[in-house]
């Protein structure tokens, strides 16, 4: 049975990534409209829960390094990828020229600090991420190496600051 705390979590990291598929342009303009949705589809949230959706919002569609990451002709939001016998759904795509991008919201903290983990470098907690991201570059680049030879990963972690 799944602890009541972490069933929040990972309910509110649905909420949050729903809230981003809504997003319609990801400008400031577009999060009132989101919100609504998540409002009607997420009933058991209050208030607080929809505030901090709103703040991390704010922060992607103000932050001028993410919004360079979402040029390109085409976006594509929880895209479903079949590799083996297992499914797996991409939180988001951006088509750019011959670069497609992977990116993986996450709404968790971003890192632990402390000693490393051995992938990378990368702080406690982050391996398993990266792994992820990685897992979901291989998948792309197997269906789509002729058309887009660039494939790359991010993370995005989308915290109240």
């Amino acid at each position: 049975m799944e602890d009541p705390d972490e069933y929040r979590q990972r309910l509110f990291g649905e909420a949050f990534h729903y809230a981003v598929e809504m997003l319609k342009d990801f400008s400031v303009d577009s999060i009132a409209g989101a919100l609504d949705r998540v409002r009607q589809r997420y009933v058991v949230f209050g208030e607080e829960e929809i505030m901090s959706i709103e703040k991390r919002l704010t922060l992607l569609c103000t932050d001028s390094g993410f919004l360079k990451l979402l040029k390109g002709h085409r976006r594509l939001h929880e895209t479903p990828f079949v590799k083996g016998d297992s499914q797996f759904r991409m939180d988001f795509l951006v088509f750019d020229g011959e670069t497609i991008r992977v990116m993986d919201f996450k709404t968790g903290d971003a890192f632990h600090p402390g000693k490393s983990d051995d992938l990378l470098g990368a702080p406690p907690g982050m391996e398993g991420y990266i792994k992820q991201v990685r897992n979901y570059l291989q998948i792309i680049r197997g269906y789509f190496k002729e058309s887009f030879p660039v494939a790359e990963g991010y993370l995005v972690f989308a915290g109240e600051d």
